[in-house]
């Protein structure tokens, strides 16, 4: 009556075994694809999507292998130092008694004073100073070994080894395209479609990274992944092989070396000498190792002196010129121009005191950007997220602890590469052993002065040349015993354990990346609208008030409301984030003073802390009733702030603001703890942070200690920042300007506020006596520097001078700038403006001759120089016409106001 329904067959273990490799492989691929697109991993999304991507791929492998009845790889080498790095990351996170922490971490006691004994805060009682970026840096350590094994398990034979590398070889080949492309369609979004706040994209050849030398480093990995392709098809063997043959080899063949000489002209592209030089040593190395291997022959020098030749004229179409000078300084071997400004070596120093300081296990995983500004020794304008060097910033987080673990994987990789190419008998496993080399190589030398191993595509790429030559190499022992490659064993109780205690690594590392990166596009719009709120407040600070726009606080009310609703979404979504809370708390108590000022009971926080102190509230909950009677509902943002401050140390005491925060608000406890501590503990934390010095001498000018406060000042005036502004305007107020400057004595830097703050309200007497001080610091300073910052100075007082009608002044200082730095182009404008602005048309002429020459553009210059060429030839018919008592012309004023804007000495170009 009914038909009979077909019986369903179950696929055969052998179906979803194959089922299983498919899944890892198309997991792997397109995770370390998508990773590379979000920044190679250093956002925060980025990091979980490749944690996602080792959890599918690791499942995967655990699942094909119970299928097929056979173990998972884990040799006893690479697992060891695979849980000894785990371990070590582990123990940082784990609370201690104060006895054993002294001894493994004998720096804490010093660094944080507040801590080491029984105050507000109890006793720290773990290694690591940020425990829940150390947990997330575990994650990804995780996930790093997780790829190691399963690579490992996915390569039993020669041809998966170079499937794996082809893999690799396309990753970069679609970086190469999207970099090519960005240089063509430059646009300072990332990837032309996201406003990521701490970088352009417009500038230089990044692709999918946030730095050129990321870029470079990714693109050599590539190359070397591409190599076996290129050179094998390229070159018959040298033992008596047939040369393969066929339309679809020689398109294979001439793809394949394109392919080579488009990656290899994109390192170049990219400028990073860091690049270039792993490059060089990545070359090196692949052809060291052919040679003692025998494969190294003429045919093989003639196909890379051809590509050398194809490189080198490809780099012409990204300005060969700019490539080479960058090149010229890494060839130059001079420390001062590899690097000039000093940055590596400050952080280099910096990292060498911390490590010092804690040498045992490090300051904890992920520490690097807070605990760096406790060991400087003089300020920087650059955040320094990581220690420019691989080694040292294991040194500085981990520790000897992490110095052996990473020590033992590297002796474990060279160990494997020797005798994998001692023991290489056939040409093609010679060249897969030179490029897992070379490979190597590049990271290991690259990692000096760069944090390679710290972006997630750039370590899972290393990882996966290791793993393919530690498997390689275990193939390559059994063929040597003359024997088919030992079948897996059976499986065991234990097999079982391996296979789900991988399953929970994978699951432990994704759940301890989550939280992060749900918060992070929340993140990036609060950085983007506090870069906005920063230069709206600039523009408070240094417009004078019948130029200042009426709309301008209100724009910056609702930038601070959109702010806040960023940092609240990051808190409630990632509450361990403990930057956040500390931003949160800052933005709420600048909200609470803005919304204060504009009320019935205008005061500022300070002055609510001194009536409180001076009040007679007998409680907490008597101090809550008043502020809610004065301020309604806006007094509730002071204790969130509090909260938030108060959350932020906890979560990580490195963080010195935080100190000051909860010191502003301590007057909502009745119980007030003793200001000096946390100021202590601030400026022990922040040494060179302005804000810091600066918020601590406010603090302590309040409390009355006018002497030691205007120790932080001086302090504070000279470290970068938009705290001088602040600064500046606060004691312009109440100070002439010749005090400020002798109390203060800022630089040159610095003395723009200060001439800003005064042209709004000073007189004459207080610009000049700016502008005399800012020429005497010039020449104290003009004897530490180079001659292109001292130049830079000059300028800077010129433009002073300028300002104010000063000319004679203005063209000495230019006339000196342009001496130390004749072919600085803004320099040249400068001293063109000061002549012309005086009327010596004659000197200017030539100047700005020069400058137009060079910046055709600037169409102001084209209108100036032809005023000028009017002004020279009125001047001598006048001359011609005139007797010779009548008064020379008065000067013009503003002569150049029609031609270009108004210059002050803020415009630092």
């Amino acid at each position: 009556m009914f038909g009979s329904f077909p019986r369903l067959r179950m696929p055969s273990r052998a179906t979803l075994a194959d089922g299983c490799q498919r899944t890892r492989e198309v997991a792997l691929v397109v995770g370390l694809a998508l990773t590379m697109l979000t920044l190679g991993g250093r956002h925060d999304g980025g990091r979980l999507i490749y944690a996602l991507a080792i959890a599918v791929a690791t499942m995967a492998t655990v699942a094909r292998a119970s299928l097929l009845g056979r173990s998972l790889w884990t040799p006893l080498g690479p697992l060891s130092v695979a849980i000894a790095g785990s371990a070590c990351v582990a123990a940082q996170i784990l609370p201690l008694t104060a006895g054993i922490l002294s001894v493994m971490a004998p720096g804490h006691s010093e660094l944080l004073p507040l801590w080491a004994t029984d105050s507000t805060f109890g006793i720290w009682s773990t290694i690591s100073l940020t425990p829940a970026e150390s947990v997330e840096g575990l994650g990804v350590l995780l996930c790093h070994g997780l790829l190691f094994f399963v690579i490992g398990d996915w390569v039993s034979s020669e041809e998966d080894v170079s499937r794996v590398l082809a893999w690799i070889a396309g990753l970069g080949v679609f970086a190469a395209i999207v970099a090519m492309m960005q240089q063509f369609f430059p646009d300072e979004q990332y990837l032309w479609r996201y406003d990521f706040p701490l970088q352009r994209f417009d500038l230089g050849v990044k692709g999918p990274f946030s730095n050129r030398n990321h870029l470079a480093h990714f693109l050599i990995f590539g190359a070397a992944a591409l190599a076996p392709l290129a050179f094998s098809q390229a070159l018959p063997s040298r033992r008596g092989a047939k040369k393969p043959n066929g339309p679809s080899n020689g398109v294979v063949r001439i793809a394949s070396l394109v392919a080579l000489a488009v990656l290899l002209v994109m390192v170049l592209a990219t400028q990073s000498r860091g690049g270039a030089a792993a490059l060089a040593f990545a070359t090196l190395t692949a052809a060291l190792l052919s040679w003692w291997g025998g494969r190294l022959g003429l045919k093989d020098l003639i196909i890379l002196a051809a590509t050398g030749s194809v490189v080198l004229g490809g780099v012409s179409f990204f300005g060969y010129d700019e490539v080479t000078a960058r090149l010229d300084d890494l060839v130059s071997g001079q420390v001062d121009e590899l690097d000039a400004d000093a940055r590596r070596r400050l952080i280099w120093a910096t990292n060498a005191r911390a490590f010092t300081a804690n040498p045992w296990f490090g300051h904890g995983a992920g520490s690097h950007r807070f605990v760096y500004p406790s060991y400087l020794d003089r300020s920087s304008y650059k955040e320094f997220t990581h220690a420019e060097s691989g080694y040292l910033q294991i040194a500085t987080e981990n520790g000897v602890a992490g110095l052996l673990v990473i020590g033992a994987a590297m002796a474990l990789c060279l160990r494997c590469v020797a005798t994998g190419v001692h023991g290489a008998k056939t040409p093609r496993r010679i060249l897969l052993w030179s490029v897992l080399g070379a490979g190597l190589a590049a990271s290991f030398v690259h990692s000096i002065v760069d944090f390679v191993w710290y972006v997630p595509v750039l370590a899972a790429v290393a990882v996966a040349f290791a793993s393919c030559a530690i498997r390689l190499g275990e193939i390559q022992a059994a063929e040597a015993a003359q024997a088919e490659e030992r079948p897996r064993r059976e499986r065991r109780d234990t097999d079982w354990f391996r296979g789900g205690l991988a399953v929970a690594a994978s699951a432990f590392a994704v759940a301890c990346l989550v939280a992060p990166a749900a918060g992070s596009l929340a993140w990036d719009r609060y950085l983007r609208t506090s870069k906005t709120i920063a230069s709206l407040e600039s523009r408070l600070f240094t417009s004078a008030p019948d130029h200042l726009d009426p709309h301008l606080n209100a724009t910056i009310d609702e930038t601070t409301r959109r702010s806040l609703e960023s940092l609240r979404s990051v808190v409630t979504v990632d509450p361990l984030n403990a930057r956040a809370h500390s931003r949160l708390a800052g933005r709420l108590m600048q909200q609470f003073e803005r919304v204060a000022a504009q009320s019935d009971n205008p005061m500022s926080i300070d002055m609510i802390a001194d009536t409180v102190r001076t009040g007679s509230f007998s409680s907490e909950a008597e101090i809550r009733d008043w502020l809610v009677r004065a301020f309604g509902e806006s007094s509730r943002l002071l204790a969130e702030a509090s909260a938030h401050s108060e959350a932020a140390v906890r979560l990580c005491p490195l963080q010195g603001e935080a100190y000051l925060q909860l010191a502003s608000l301590s007057f909502l406890q009745s119980s007030n703890p003793p200001l000096e501590a946390y100021v202590e503990q601030a400026v022990r934390l922040r040494p060179f942070d302005g804000r810091v010095r600066f918020e601590a001498g406010r603090q302590i000018h309040l409390a009355g200690d006018v002497d030691t406060a205007f120790e932080h000042y001086r302090a504070s005036i000279r470290l970068p920042g938009s705290h001088r502004q602040r600064l500046v305007a606060q004691l312009a107020r109440v100070l002439p300007a010749h005090a400020l400057v002798n109390e203060l004595n800022p630089d040159c830097a610095a003395t723009d506020f200060v001439l800003a703050a005064y042209r709004k309200v000073g007189k004459e007497a207080d610009l000049v006596a700016i502008a005399e001080h800012a020429e005497a610091e010039s020449v104290v300073e003009g004897e530490t520097l180079s001659p292109q910052d001292a130049a830079r100075r000059w300028r800077q007082v010129s433009i002073v001078n300028r300002s104010l009608g000063r000319y004679d002044k203005a063209i000495e200082c230019a006339t000196k700038a342009c001496e130390l730095s004749p072919n600085d182009f803004w320099i040249r404008h400068e001293i063109a403006l000061a002549y012309f602005e005086a009327e010596a048309y004659d000197e200017a002429d030539p100047h700005l001759r020069w400058c137009l020459a060079r910046r055709p553009d600037l169409r102001y210059l084209q209108r100036s120089l032809h005023l000028s060429a009017k002004k020279q030839a009125a001047l001598k018919l006048a001359q011609r016409t005139r007797p010779l008592t009548t008064p020379a012309p008065q000067h013009e004023q503003g002569a150049a106001s029609d031609s270009e804007p108004q210059q002050t000495s803020t415009e630092l170009r």
